[in-house]
């Protein structure tokens, strides 16, 4: 049986709000979505300061929106006004083929985690949830495409 991995990266110019709750499992959801394991999905965060992992079960709104925006104005040093179309986040959504077995669920997104990280920046990561309540274990991301000298950036981030 062949078996596959899937990195999906869409750019988002909008605040977030809609994937936010579809990510965070916030009112009417896609039939696809069993229920009653939604509550084995999880938010991972890394702080770098202690060099330590938390993971959390989902619980509530975490709004995106929120976080994104902070995101920005932390990391936002340029001085330059953002444009009205301007990229303000990238959704990368990372799967595998849904017989795969993951042995390690928390390995498997720790290593999804660090590799993000080294691609795109690890204060540039505002969300990553691991959804386990549905056919195929995957993971949202959220990254705020700021580049190393303070300037919002998709097409630096991630390319054209």
């Amino acid at each position: 049986m062949t078996q596959f991995a899937v990195l999906h990266i869409q750019k988002g110019t909008g605040n977030g709000g809609a994937i936010g709750r579809h990510i965070d499992r916030v009112g009417k959801q896609k039939n696809n979505i069993d229920q009653e394991r939604s509550h084995l999905n999880r938010k991972y965060s890394y702080n770098p300061q202690d060099r330590s992992w938390s993971v959390n079960a989902l619980q509530g709104v975490n709004n995106l929106a929120n976080k994104v925006k902070k995101r920005i104005i932390e990391g936002k040093t340029d001085g330059k006004t953002i444009r009205k179309d301007a990229v303000k986040y990238v959704s990368v959504l990372l799967s595998m083929s849904h017989d795969a077995v993951i042995r390690n669920i928390n390995e498997w997104a720790g290593e999804n985690y660090v590799f993000l990280a080294k691609e795109f920046g690890l204060k540039n990561i505002v969300d990553f949830t691991v959804h386990l309540d549905e056919r195929t274990p995957h993971i949202h991301a959220t990254i705020v495409p700021i580049t190393r000298d303070g300037r919002l950036s998709a097409k630096e981030i991630i390319g054209n």
